[in-house]
């Protein structure tokens, strides 16, 4: 089955169009296969179809639409079509399915859509070229634009979801024709081109860059005259329909053909030999304050530059801890000490992975690539092939790709280079990306010397030593976390007529002052509110259970009498929360032997209570799913109540 949106809307089965002829079925029809393999929600398609007044009967409506389009594919997969496929295996329920709040259309391997087809085939066009092969660029590029066959989705009655993609749709073709001119044009192609843009010009008379492109075909031609009364028309144009003056890549234009300057960049438009490569160098500065971690920084430096840290392929390094650790704080010092040995370039980029937003991987990746000097209108519509573009552009440059704060293995995926050379840092709350990680750095509180003499220099080292018992009680009060402890020093550091013991005494008296000061400057409340709807039913059940049982702690057996739960599940659920920094293992010699019990971390054990946290709607699963994650050296397999210990 053949989906075709560029050009007439038509779907075809060997050479037999089905496409329905009611308006309604083909604009429905339409939206599912643009948005395949996704859900498409029926709020979405009751706008589509009736705007802001459907009717009462809307969803049965729509039910009947989905019903006929069914009946319409499962006749197409059963008939004896001309041209068509045995297609006996397939299970004409599966094209389109129901999915909880829309419906699902799934093509089958031998379905296309020429849209995808299009998109593709763009993708491999613009990597052919990052990679100087011309030639087949421009090829690559003329056959994705001969699947345009007229202006898009015609003959289906576009509503506002429709119009958006309508929308992309024509800025995607317009795209990658202004590329593909480009590069026929880097191939001396300037007197075929010429024609071809009369005719775009005409259609659209206020579209600058075809009219420059146009310019630029003129006087390569020899037509010089020619190019400055195409200049003189669009400044007509864009003075009488739109008050505006042509913008500076067009006045450049004139101004060389004025000077009769075949030379110049402006009519030739390529760069100068002499214009320098952009080297990207976006790592914040370098952390003033930042005590210890002298060991953690000689390592993780040698894993990012060590020949053998990429194994034959890229190295992809990971810092993981707990919220307030310091894991931004070390990466951003390595990053800097290390930064001369990546002399193509180092990037960086906040995922903003433990906040309710995070960042998406496909404007991450056209920041980086307009970095490195790519011009946005050469830039890939979809993530998958910003990343492609991103990758070729990468292979054979060493450059440094610092990622702070990342979500998960699906944020991390695009943003990999495919080639060794390059490096990527990476730091989360927790392992993000086992396979393809080469090497792991688990962050731990700071030494309690280390967080008193953190306390010193950002607060004051003459009143740390005036009353030292009180630094003792402050800095353990965070955990010895140096995010904690920098933000109460901090704290202390605004109030200079207050003593360490004056400062631990008004904590003492309204705890919730410290936590209002954490919420604020760390935003500890919201990522730990974060992390916690990420989890799954099981693990927010136990997680709940310890919060309730946060005065001590608790073996796995006691959670799982006081959760109601078997002892497996909750074991599993456990170490995931381990993986995750949510809780903390420890060994006890209650029964004789060790025994592993758990707790809160301290910082939780205060914010948690104010976070009224509730359970997810998904069911309980028999099985924790973050088991990739587990310590393996926190595992349990020994009797209920304790296991051995190693030593025997």
């Amino acid at each position: 089955m053949r989906f075709r949106l560029l050009g007439p809307f038509d779907v075809t089965v060997g050479l037999a169009s089905i496409a329905p002829s009611a308006p309604k079925l083909r604009q429905v029809l339409a939206l599912l296969v643009l948005q395949a393999d996704a859900v498409t929600h029926v709020d979405q398609l009751v706008e589509e179809l009736w705007g802001d007044a459907p009717p009462r009967s809307a969803l049965t409506t729509l039910q009947t639409y989905i019903h006929q389009l069914r009946r319409l594919l499962k006749a197409s997969e059963t008939s004896d079509l001309p041209g068509q496929q045995d297609m006996s295996d397939m299970d004409p329920a599966s094209l389109l399915v129901t999915r909880a709040g829309g419906y699902l259309l799934r093509p089958g391997p031998n379905d296309t859509i020429d849209v995808r087809e299009f998109e593709q085939l763009v993708a491999r066009g613009r990597e052919q070229l990052a990679n100087g092969d011309t030639e087949s660029a421009a090829g690559t590029l003329r056959q994705a634009l001969s699947l345009r066959q007229g202006i898009a989705l015609g003959g289906v009655v576009s509503g506002r979801h429709l119009y958006v993609h309508l929308t992309r749709l024509e800025e995607m073709h317009r795209s990658a024709l202004s590329l593909r001119i480009d590069t026929d044009m880097q191939l001396g192609r300037h007197r075929e081109l010429a024609s071809e843009l009369a005719g775009l010009v005409t259609q659209d008379p206020t579209n600058e860059d075809f009219s420059v492109k146009f310019m630029r075909a003129l006087s390569l031609g020899g037509r010089r005259v020619d190019a400055l009364a195409e200049y003189r028309r669009l400044r007509e144009v864009l003075v009488a329909e739109l008050g505006i003056e042509p913008s500076a890549e067009a006045r450049a234009m004139q101004q060389s053909l004025l000077a009769a300057d075949d030379a110049s960049p402006a009519v030739t438009g390529q760069r100068p030999a002499h214009a320098p490569t952009i080297v990207p160098a976006q790592l914040p500065p370098d952390i003033v304050h930042l005590v210890g971690r002298a060991t953690e920084q000689r390592e993780l430096a040698r894993l990012l530059v060590s020949p053998e840290s990429g194994s034959g392929r890229h190295a992809v390094a990971e810092v993981t801890g707990q919220p307030g650790v310091g894991k931004t704080a070390l990466a951003i010092r390595v990053a800097h000490q290390v930064r001369d040995q990546f002399p193509d370039g180092q990037l960086w980029a906040s995922l903003r992975g433990s906040s309710d937003k995070p960042a998406d991987p496909g404007e991450v990746l056209a920041s980086f690539l307009r970095s490195c000097g790519i011009a946005s209108s050469a830039l890939p519509e979809s993530t998958e092939d910003r990343s492609q573009l991103f990758r070729s552009y990468l292979a054979d440059r060493r450059m440094l790709v610092v990622l702070d704060d990342v979500a998960d293995a699906a944020q991390l995926a695009p943003l990999l280079p495919a080639a060794d050379g390059s490096t990527v840092l990476v730091t989360s709350t927790a392992l993000v990306d086992p396979a393809h990680a080469s090497a792991r750095l688990d962050l731990g509180p700071l030494a309690h010397r280390e967080a008193v003499e953190l306390l010193a220099l950002v607060a004051g080292a003459e009143r740390v030593r005036r009353d030292p018992a009180a630094a003792d009680r402050l800095v353990e009060k965070c955990e010895w976390l140096p995010v904690a402890v920098r933000v109460l020093a901090n704290r202390v550091a605004a109030r200079p007529r207050y003593t360490l013991a004056e400062i631990e005494a008004w904590l003492a008296r309204d705890e919730r002052s410290l936590i209002e000061l954490w919420r604020t400057e760390m935003n500890l409340i919201n990522q730990i509110r974060t992390r916690y709807q990420r989890l799954h039913a099981l693990q927010q059940r136990v997680f709940r259970q310890l919060v309730d049982m946060s005065s001590r702690s608790v073996s796995v057996v006691e959670v799982a009498l006081a959760a109601g739960l078997d002892r497996a599940p909750v074991e599993d659920a456990l170490e995931d929360l381990v993986a995750e920094h949510l809780v903390v293992p420890h060994t006890s010699g209650e029964c004789g032997s060790l025994e592993l019990r758990y707790r809160l971390h301290g910082l939780l054990r205060l914010t948690v209570p104010v976070l009224n946290l509730q359970p997810a709607t998904d069911p309980l699963p028999g099985r924790a799913v973050l088991l990739n994650r587990r310590h393996p050296a926190t595992r349990l397999d020994a009797a209920p109540c304790c296991t051995q210990s190693p030593g025997g």
